[in-house]
C-alpha cells in the first residue's frame, strides 16, 4: 500500500485485501479533481434586446424555424435563428451586405 495517500491508509485498517487494491489502484491514478477546480469554459453574458421588424420577416422566422425542424429534426427560438442569421451574414462580402441592407423594406 506505499501508494496509498497516508490519510486513505488510516481508514483502510481491517478492510478487506481486494478494497485496499482499490484504494490503491484510484491512489496510482492521479488526484481526482474537484467539481469546482475543473477548468470551466467562460460562458459569455447573455443580454436582452428588443427588435422591431415587419410581420413578414417574424413569419420568415418562424418559416425558418419550422424547415429545421423539418428537414433536420432541430428545435430553434427566435434567438438561435437570428444569431445563426448573424454570423452568416458577416460571412458575406461588405458590398453584399450593402446590397441586403438596401433591399429592406
Amino acid at each position: 500500500m506505499a501508494n496509498v495517500k497516508p490519510d486513505r491508509r488510516s481508514r483502510l485498517t481491517g478492510v478487506d485485501p481486494s478494497v485496499q487494491a482499490r484504494f490503491e489502484r484510484a491512489s496510482a491514478a492521479g488526484p481526482l479533481l474537484n467539481p469546482v477546480e475543473r477548468e470551466q469554459p467562460k460562458k459569455e453574458k447573455v443580454v436582452r434586446i428588443t427588435v422591431s421588424m415587419p410581420e413578414s420577416d417574424q413569419r420568415l422566422v418562424n418559416e425558418l424555424r419550422a424547415l429545421m425542424v423539418r428537414e433536420n429534426g432541430v428545435q430553434m427560438n427566435a434567438s438561435e435563428v437570428v444569431r445563426v442569421a448573424l454570423r452568416a451574414l458577416r460571412q458575406r462580402s461588405d458590398s453584399e451586405i450593402r446590397k441586403a441592407a438596401a433591399a429592406i423594406e
